[in-house]
């Protein structure tokens, strides 16, 4: 019987993926308490990957280079008049109407 560490050192996986692979139930186990144990002839099924290597690419030539990102046209604002009246911040207030009698 095999725990879900031991598992995943012999598959050469992450332990969370045997966890979902138990629940999908791909590889049977037992739960014993909290842990799950894994009969070897179960784990024996599955063919262990082989370990990480990155991509080799041929001599003289690099790996592709990501698309450069697209800034667009600059914005440009006109210079802010000094006199211009300031724009009224907050909520906007209602305005009353006048109380003057028609005649």
């Amino acid at each position: 019987m095999l725990s879900v560490p031991e598992a995943a050192a012999r598959l050469g996986v992450h332990p969370t993926r045997i966890n979902f692979l138990i629940t999908a139930g791909r590889i049977k186990a037992i739960r014993v308490g909290k842990v799950w144990a894994i009969r070897e002839a179960d784990l024996a099924k599955w063919k262990p990957l082989p370990p990480y290597r990155p991509r080799k690419h041929p001599e003289g030539t690099e790996p592709p280079k990501p698309p450069r990102k697209k800034m667009g046209r600059p914005r440009i604002h006109p210079p802010k008049d000094p006199n211009a009246p300031k724009r009224p911040r907050g909520r906007p207030r209602k305005i009353q109407p006048d109380t003057i009698n028609p005649e």
